[in-house]
């Protein structure tokens, strides 16, 4: 299949973007495995199911991103750090829906990423029915009662799942899964990330993934785990010509029920969030006369970033209203006039006959 030339267009950006991301992997030694995905619409498109649009979609976008890492130089196979891909993403729920007809996808969708010859491994997460060469991995708390749907293939841990979201250090550095013969263990996450900025996703919304990782949004170690699991890794391979060689022995300490070890190597302090921490710059923004200004006309509030594009921190609203010189509110005595207006992120500023009356924003709380 060929992209549309806007979709080329498209992919073809994110993966020069991807390349340099696997490029960075590699300059600090790292491996990579590596997830393609599909989602979009097409007419007559059923997503996920033994469809021919989308497995049409889906195998032009796949090939597309494989060849653009191909021709970089990026597999395993070809030196550097993409080690496995993914092609799917935690299908057996969804294809128990679809019955025969999600059965016959993943099968496809599994021919079609291996015959892309990339000379990595292919996996497939929370996918009991993984064909093979592709190797089904476990996504959940622990895994290590997991065993993967064929004796020859390797077992995997590729994401941790579940609602908790901190898991304390003895918890994440678990080595029964290991111990268990484990080969592959992804931390999902690692390093926690925050958009900042103007790359968040709006007033009073924090575009953040994870709280807890052991490396934080900042790039901070967060302690004790961070050194807890640099100790768990070390011993990991110091262990390493025993646990490729020779069946995994296990051993159980008893009468031991838990073992505390002293690891944590530095106090972070984290700062608080009141305004008077934090370092503050401001610019005038140039506000552009209305006459110059497209206009449209709205019925309530709109959302601002996707009016604007970013390009000014203003909208502006503009209504008449004709008020009789003989209203109550304007002779003495009379209540006064009021606007309420339904906002929870906005800031606003009123101006009557061009004269400011006031200022508010939205909260959480009301």
């Amino acid at each position: 299949m060929v992209l549309p030339p806007v979709e080329v267009m498209r992919a073809t950006q994110e993966a020069k973007d991807m390349n340099r991301t696997v490029r960075l992997v590699e300059a600090g030694e790292l491996w990579l495995p590596s997830l393609v995905e599909v989602c979009t619409g097409l007419p007559g498109i059923s997503f996920r199911t033994d469809n021919e649009p989308f497995k049409m979609a889906m195998q032009g976008f796949t090939q597309k991103i494989v060849g653009m890492m191909k021709s970089e130089n990026l597999f395993a196979s070809q030196g550097v750090p993409i080690i496995l891909s993914q092609i799917e993403n935690e299908y057996g729920p969804e294809g128990r829906e679809f019955r025969p007809a999600g059965q016959a996808y993943i099968n496809k969708a599994a021919k079609m990423a291996v015959g892309l010859g990339t000379g990595v491994p292919w996996v497939m997460w929370k996918e009991e029915d993984a064909p093979d060469p592709v190797i089904n991995a476990c996504n959940g708390f622990y895994c290590d009662a997991f065993s993967p749907n064929k004796p020859y293939k390797p077992t995997m841990f590729t994401e941790f799942v579940g609602t908790i979201r901190q898991r304390p250090v003895e918890d994440l550095a678990f080595a029964r899964f290991v111990q268990k013969g484990g080969s592959f263990i992804n931390y999902y996450m690692y390093h926690g990330g925050t958009n900042f900025g103007r790359t968040a996703g709006g007033p009073f919304i924090t575009t953040s993934y994870d709280y807890d990782a052991p490396i934080d949004e900042y790039g901070l170690f967060r302690e004790p785990k961070h050194s807890h699991l640099k100790e768990l890794h070390r011993a990991v391979k110091l262990c390493e010509q025993a646990l490729v060689s020779v069946d995994p022995a296990i051993t159980t300490l008893v009468p031991c029920k838990s073992v505390t070890v002293g690891v944590q190597t530095s106090q972070m302090q984290m700062c608080g969030d009141d305004a008077s921490s934090m370092t503050w710059k401001r610019y005038d923004e140039e506000v552009y006369s209305l006459a110059a200004a497209p206009l449209l006309t709205t019925t309530s509030l709109l959302e601002q970033l996707n009016v604007t594009r970013d390009n000014s921190d203003y909208l502006w609203y503009i209504t008449s209203v004709d008020i009789s010189s003989s209203e109550n509110f304007l002779q003495g005595g009379g209540k006064p006039l009021s606007l309420s207006v339904q906002s929870a992120g906005h800031a606003l500023h009123v101006f009557v006959n061009g004269q400011l009356q006031g200022s508010a924003y939205g909260t959480r709380e009301d």
